[in-house]
C-alpha cells in the first residue's frame, strides 16, 4: 500500500527542531512517503529542511496558517490521486509517531478516519468558544457530539480532499474566532452528508490507542481542573502515551515532552 504523510509548517527557522521530529519520528515507524508544504518557501528555508521533503506554496495575507493549510493540502492531494492509496494529514509542530499509523486501516471499508478527543463539546471550553464566536447556530447541535480533533485526519485520498476542500470553505465564510478549522470538521462530520456518509467513516476513540490527544488526555494543567480526567476514567480510560501510534499536543506536558524528543533524536 502507498501511503503519503502531508503536513504544513512555516517559520521554519524558529520550527526546525519540532518539524525534525515529527519527520525523523514517523521514518523510525513507517516507510511511506512525506510531504512539507511550506507557505513562503525561502532558500534558507530549503537550507534547513535538508533532507525532509517538502515544496512551497503561497503564503496568503491576513489568513492564519490553521485555515490556509487546508487549500493547499486539499490541491496537493488533488494533483496526486493516483500515486497514493492512503493519506495521513497532520499537524507537525506537536506530532510524533510511536507506531506505525497505517496498520489500523480498512480502506475497504472507510474511506475516512478520525480521533475523537473523548470529551463532549459541552464539556470544553476552548471548543465551545470557537462555535460560540465563528458558528453560533452549531452550538446547539454539537454540545451532545464528542471532539473530533482535526489535527489528525487519514483516509483515501480523494474523500480526505473532499473533506479539506469543504473544511477550507466554511473557514472562509465565517469569521469570529481566529483557528475555525476544528470546528468546521465537527460540523461537517455530524451533519447528514451523502459525500462523507457516516458508515464509510471511522471515529476512533481513545481506546482504540491510534492517535492521543493530550489536550485533553495527558496531564496538563487542565486535566483535573476541567474535570477531563474523571470524563476519561468513566468513558473510556486514563491514557499512556507510550501505547499509542500518534502522539500529538506532547509539548503541553513537560514531562511528555521531554521523552518524546529523546526518542525522536
Amino acid at each position: 500500500m502507498r501511503n503519503l504523510l502531508l503536513g504544513t509548517a512555516n517559520n521554519i527557522l524558529q520550527h526546525i527542531d519540532k518539524i525534525r521530529l515529527w519527520h525523523n519520528s514517523f521514518k523510525k515507524v513507517c516507510d511511506g512517503d512525506i510531504m512539507l508544504l511550506v507557505p513562503g518557501l525561502t532558500d534558507e528555508d530549503t537550507v534547513l529542511l535538508g533532507d525532509i521533503p517538502h515544496t512551497g506554496v503561497e503564503q496568503k495575507e491576513g489568513v492564519t496558517v490553521n485555515n490556509d493549510r487546508l487549500i493547499h493540502q486539499e490541491m496537493y492531494l488533488r494533483n496526486h490521486l493516483k500515486d497514493y492509496d492512503c493519506v495521513l494529514v497532520t499537524d507537525v509542530f506537536d506530532v510524533a509517531f510511536l507506531n506505525d499509523p497505517f496498520n489500523r486501516f480498512e480502506l475497504d471499508r472507510y474511506d475516512l478516519y478520525y480521533a475523537g478527543e473523548g470529551v463532549l463539546h459541552r464539556e470544553e471550553p476552548w471548543n465551545n468558544d470557537v462555535l460560540m464566536k465563528s458558528f453560533p447556530d452549531e452550538v446547539a447541535n454539537l454540545q451532545d457530539k464528542e471532539i473530533i480533533c482535526s489535527g489528525i485526519i487519514a483516509g483515501r485520498p480523494l474523500h480526505v480532499a473532499n473533506l479539506l476542500g469543504l473544511m477550507w470553505m466554511k473557514c472562509i465564510l465565517t469569521k469570529g474566532h481566529d483557528i475555525r478549522d476544528q470546528a468546521a470538521l465537527n460540523i461537517i462530520h455530524y451533519e447528514a452528508s451523502p459525500y462523507f456518509p457516516r458508515e464509510r467513516t471511522k471515529l476512533l476513540n481513545i481506546n482504540d490507542n491510534w492517535c492521543l490527544h493530550c489536550a485533553v488526555g495527558g496531564p496538563t494543567q487542565f486535566f483535573e481542573s476541567w474535570g477531563f480526567k474523571n470524563t476519561l476514567a468513566k468513558r473510556y480510560k486514563i491514557p499512556k502515551y507510550e501505547d499509542y501510534c500518534i502522539v500529538h499536543q506532547f509539548n503541553r506536558i513537560p514531562a511528555w515532552n521531554e521523552q518524546i524528543q529523546e526518542y525522536g533524536r
